[in-house]
């Protein structure tokens, strides 16, 4: 049976056409008809006046109220194009991958409605990344952010669905690159996932590697994150002064070589149970400020997926002060 719902205007008349599916005969039902009362206006509800603000770590999000049909910022012809959508700004700290996820560490949704989320450059400006179903049916990115710029999210629903959700911001250092989504994985098995990651494994996930914490040579607070690796096997962090192959990288088992000369065994650790490594540190290797250092992940996978048995994750660069 069918429903929906639209916003009326007192004194207009509607014309409702009550049909059923091709092929199938027709017969007798009831039609309900009923009007809410109205809501006050979202105060997020338009780009250019909200005072909706994301910042780092949670934010609690309610899209109730939010207009079903108020304007995207661009005309989004996606899979992600909102239905209902409430805006908020976020102005970047930092240059380097920003990660916006209404899931719980775990991996389930944060939210309680089905999500649609856009990222923007400027109202009426133009679309940067946007996803529809990451955990569940919530949404997840990553983009390639560049320090003072403010951005315009789009926090919507599908089909006009509207409620409450945890919007996780995660700003991480250096810039990712390398990735084994482009077609030059050695057997075929290339990534298919939003975040920048290697090639894929037998886990039937693919390494990603981010990294936070203050690019400081001096205070030495940057630590190296690996999700999904093989779980329970050795990871080895390490770095080089270049981006091999102009960044594209070189086959190297199941995977790809991106960082190289004058390669720095950093750490060995073990995956744990989720598939994820981290450092106790990044400095290494005579480094100083000024320097620019490109980092990889070089993992075992048993079973492998071409035949081999170690994978790599994607490179990530950093720039490091003194």
């Amino acid at each position: 049976t069918s429903s929906m719902d639209f916003s009326v205007t007192n004194g207009s008349s509607y014309m409702i056409q009550v049909g059923h599916f091709p092929g199938t005969a027709g017969g007798l039902g009831n039609v309900t008809i009923s009007i809410a009362d109205p809501l006050p206006p979202h105060p997020y509800d338009e780009c250019a006046t909200t005072t909706g603000v994301l910042a780092d770590g949670a934010n609690n999000i309610d899209t109730t109220g939010a207009s079903h049909g108020s304007a995207p910022a661009t005309t989004d012809a996606t899979v992600c194009g909102d239905g209902s959508n409430a805006w908020y700004s976020y102005t970047a700290q930092s240059s380097g991958l920003v990660i916006m996820a209404m899931c719980a560490l775990d991996g389930t949704p944060a939210s309680d409605y089905d999500t649609m989320m856009s990222v923007y450059d400027a109202c009426s400006g133009t679309l940067v990344t946007c996803n529809d179903d990451f955990c569940g049916t919530s949404s997840a990115f990553g983009f390639i952010s560049t320090a003072g710029t403010e951005y315009k999210v789009s926090v919507g629903g599908f089909g006009g669905a509207v409620g409450n959700a945890v919007l996780s911001v995660v700003p991480t250092t250096g810039t990712p690159y390398c990735n084994g989504s482009g077609g030059a994985c050695p057997c075929g098995n290339d990534a298919s996932q939003i975040l920048p990651s290697g090639c894929a494994n037998s886990a039937a996930t693919a390494g990603t590697l981010v990294a936070a914490g203050d690019p400081s040579v001096g205070a030495d607070t940057v630590q190296l994150l690996a999700t999904g690796l093989v779980p329970g096997l050795p990871c080895l962090f390490f770095s080089g002064k270049n981006a091999v192959n102009g960044g594209s990288g070189i086959t190297f088992g199941d995977g790809l070589r991106c960082a190289g000369n004058e390669a720095v065994r950093l750490q060995v650790t073990a995956s744990d149970a989720t598939g994820t490594s981290i450092t106790t540190s990044a400095v290494g290797g005579g480094l100083v400020g000024g320097d620019t250092r490109y980092y990889q992940c070089w993992y075992r996978d048993n079973t492998g997926v071409c035949g081999n048995s170690h994978n790599l994750t994607n490179g990530l660069a950093i720039d490091w002060v003194n």
